[in-house]
């Protein structure tokens, strides 16, 4: 018999693997999950050999003194104001050409295809993938954050 439980963690299960595969990700890369409600998913990706994965609050964003994100994750994003938030407020400790992804279940989320774009472009993300997935998880977006502007030699 499966419990709540069990179906919270075959889903969890499900988005690190569709995350990881997405992504590229490997064990050795600085993974935040924004949110501090999804211990699960960042459970998952201990169990699959990444040593350096945190859940951050977008609340309580930037952080200094922190070595820069390599892959950013926003699981279960419902609305263009958390997702802004996130951009906003996570997207600064994330890397030069790090990678965000942003899932969004199709029955409880109100963002729409264009309205995501045109948030992450004017965020400075470039290269956006909209991943179609199976069952409860929706849609994963994929995201290249630009790098950053080089100097010019005088």
């Amino acid at each position: 018999m499966n419990t709540p439980d069990d179906n919270s963690g075959s889903l969890n299960r499900a988005l690190a693997h569709e995350i990881i595969s997405a992504s590229g990700a490997q064990s050795a890369d600085n993974v935040t999950i924004a949110g501090i409600e999804h211990l699960e998913v960042m459970i998952e990706f201990i169990r699959r050999g990444f040593s350096h994965v945190l859940c951050r609050s977008a609340d309580r964003g930037p952080h200094m003194g922190v070595p820069p994100t390599d892959i950013l994750i926003a699981p279960n994003v419902k609305s263009e104001a958390v997702l802004r938030d996130v951009v906003t407020r996570l997207g600064y400790d994330l890397r030069p050409r790090g990678i965000l992804l942003i899932a969004c279940a199709y029955a409880y989320s109100s963002l729409n295809e264009q309205r995501v774009r045109r948030l992450l472009m004017e965020s400075g993300f470039t290269a956006v993938e909209r991943i179609t997935v199976r069952g409860d998880m929706g849609t994963i977006w994929c995201a290249h954050k630009q790098a950053a502007s080089m100097p010019r030699a005088a």
